[in-house]
């Protein structure tokens, strides 16, 4: 969420220098909690004009009370209506107040990135308010086509703008001036020296919260697969899957943590950089903690190949900034997974039907193509910074903002 917010301010100030004013909705959290330890994140701070203070509610079962408590903080710190657009992120929260937004002459546009969809729809008391979110927004934005077919399902009949996410093709690009042979090798080792990575051994990366709807789990399990194609010959140095995000919380933690187990086995564990791994294993997994984005681009330098196996998503930022850095890239067709690997190097695995045998397919093609790609030579491609560096840039970002805030003179 942070990523998307601060590109936005800062693309949104090259149309309206110094006009662009982000006002962040802040629960309150008991201190010290993992929630109150992420509330503090400084990420946001530099364009943070104002914070709005809201009661959460646990396991969001209210959202009519919450949605009154932000529109009474908000409104009251919000420029007049005819100088205003008020451009909110996410459904929930802040998408709950667009009707009193709008009541109070607001023009509105509302951003549903995907994951706060998908949350939502599965929560029946979420029903009856979101309709009225929907159909009060001006204009509703969504950053990928799958979310667009996924709402029209549920609320026909509604307008949405697709507008997909970019990221600084500045920051993430191949490194030096050559995008292709010795230099990026060179670029390479240099990283995972940085980082404390063996060069002998393939590195798989994944940067996502650990959650269920990643599809963290589906990784893992293909990672323990793995393990037999490795002791037949697939790479002597073995291979080390890098998962950079929040923790896992409740159950789904419990269950990565078990997976962790069965992919270790039984051998003793050794301190790496960034998490714990398995000494002797031919396939090993390293949780690292979220890292700031400034240097992310080391990691994707370091590492042989990128791989999201997410169950559902809207369009995935991470998976752009590895092809943009000429990464190869592993993922299910979800989100705008299918749209980048069109044209960018990587392999595009069906996400399966929801059903366990379905499950056992996306499993078993990640970890065919996991052998496929690790089993060669997973060269970086010119082509993929080239077509990211074309396509998703904050000056196409630009461009597609201003044809949406024209939309609502």
């Amino acid at each position: 969420m942070q990523t998307f917010i601060r590109d936005h301010v800062r693309v949104a100030n090259r149309i309206n220098p110094n006009k662009t004013e982000l006002y962040l909705l802040s629960p309150h959290v008991l201190p010290f909690t993992e929630r109150w330890k992420n509330q503090q994140s400084p990420t946001l701070d530099p364009e943070c004009t104002t914070r709005v203070p809201y009661i959460s509610v646990p396991r969001q079962r209210a959202p009519g009370f919450v949605a009154g408590q932000i529109a009474r903080n908000l409104i009251p710190k919000l420029p007049p209506p005819e100088q205003s657009l008020v451009h909110v992120h996410w459904l929930y929260p802040g998408g709950m107040a667009v009707p009193a937004l709008k009541k109070a002459g607001y023009r509105v546009i509302l951003m549903i990135h995907g994951s706060d969809w998908y949350k939502v729809v599965k929560k029946p008391w979420f029903g009856p308010i979101v309709g009225p979110v929907l159909q009060a927004a001006d204009q509703i934005c969504v950053s990928g086509d799958d979310l667009k077919e996924a709402i029209l399902r549920r609320y026909p009949g509604l307008h949405i703008y697709v507008m997909y996410n970019y990221i600084d093709t500045g920051l993430f690009r191949p490194a030096g001036e050559d995008d292709r042979g010795e230099a990026q090798e060179v670029a390479q080792k240099e990283a995972q020296a940085a980082l404390g990575w063996d060069p002998g051994r393939k590195h798989v990366l994944t940067v996502a919260n650990i959650r269920h709807e990643k599809g963290v789990d589906r990784l893992l399990k293909a990672a323990i697969g793995l393990q037999h194609g490795l002791r037949d010959g697939l790479q002597d140095g073995g291979v080390v899957f890098h998962l950079i995000g929040q923790p896992a919380q409740g159950a789904y933690r419990q269950e990565i943590r078990e997976l962790a187990q069965e992919l270790r086995g039984d051998r003793g564990d050794r301190e790496t950089q960034g998490g714990r791994s398995e000494k002797h294993a031919s396939v090993e997994a390293v949780l690292h903690p979220p890292v700031p984005r400034e240097q992310l681009a080391m990691y994707y330098r370091a590492a042989d190949l990128y791989t999201i196996p997410s169950r559902s998503e809207g369009f995935n930022v991470s998976l752009l900034e590895a092809a943009a850095t000429g990464l190869p890239v592993l993922a299910t067709h979800t989100g705008g997974a299918g749209i980048v690997l069109q044209d960018c190097a990587g392999l595009l695995i069906e996400n399966g039907d929801g059903t366990e045998a379905g499950e056992k397919r996306v499993i078993e093609a990640l970890r065919s193509g996991l052998q496929h790609w690790l089993g060669g030579k997973a060269t970086r491609s010119a082509e993929s910074s080239a077509f990211i560096q074309q396509h998703y840039s904050f000056e196409t970002y630009e461009r597609r903002l201003r044809e949406l805030y024209g939309m609502l003179k």
